[in-house]
């Protein structure tokens, strides 16, 4: 079974005003809660418990081996994760791995070395009122304010996974997309829904 897994994003785009705003107010609502690795579950099922420090978000730029990039902080990383420990460890939602030690690890790529890292690792840490005072002076969009189409269009994503099997064995997968700030979120919505639709209602958490 799978014991672990490292995703490494690679976004290609323009952050919308209402995205940068709903990270602001999850901050002021619930700034400790973000920082909880199992805030959405997954804990009771790990041997080793909720307090290691492997399970904490990484905050610092670093030279990836497997990769063999640098790497940095991915701010989407404290939602991505947390759904993944909860679907893992509580929902079973992946029958190939073992919930009680999955260890998993989210971060973005660095276009341009060490130097980006460190400076895209930085610029993960700029507390809320700071980004709050940039936006009011117009260095960040607003709500409402997003990419045009012909930015979203030029937009794009992927998401190198590598799993790791507890005998050492080693997966590689990649998913790749146009942009994920609009398009193919609603894909996954839309997905989601139709999910849902066409489960047993009986058989959903």
């Amino acid at each position: 079974p799978c014991v672990q897994i490292q995703t490494v994003m690679h976004m290609v785009g323009v952050m919308s005003g209402g995205t940068i705003e709903t990270g602001l107010e999850m901050e002021r609502l619930f700034p400790g809660e973000l920082r909880q690795p199992f805030r959405l579950g997954g804990a009771s099922q790990l041997a080793r418990g909720a307090e290691d420090n492997d399970d904490q978000d990484p905050t610092e730029a670093r030279y990836d081996a497997t990769v063999r990039r640098w790497l940095a902080p991915f701010g989407m990383a404290r939602i991505n994760s947390r759904v993944v420990r909860r679907s893992a460890g509580e929902l079973h939602a992946y029958p190939n791995i073992d919930r009680t030690r999955l260890r998993y690890r989210e971060e973005q790529l660095s276009p341009a070395g060490r130097a980006a890292a460190v400076k895209m690792a930085k610029n993960a840490a700029i507390p809320p009122d700071k980004l709050r005072e940039l936006r009011d002076k117009g260095r960040l969009p607003k709500p409402g304010e997003g990419p045009s189409a012909d930015k979203r269009a030029a937009s794009s994503f992927v998401a190198l996974c590598v799993a790791r099997a507890a005998d050492g064995a080693r997966g590689v997968c990649a998913v790749s997309g146009g942009d994920p700030g609009y398009d193919e979120t609603a894909k996954m919505v839309a997905e989601a829904a139709l999910t849902i639709l066409g489960t047993d209602r009986g058989a959903l958490p």
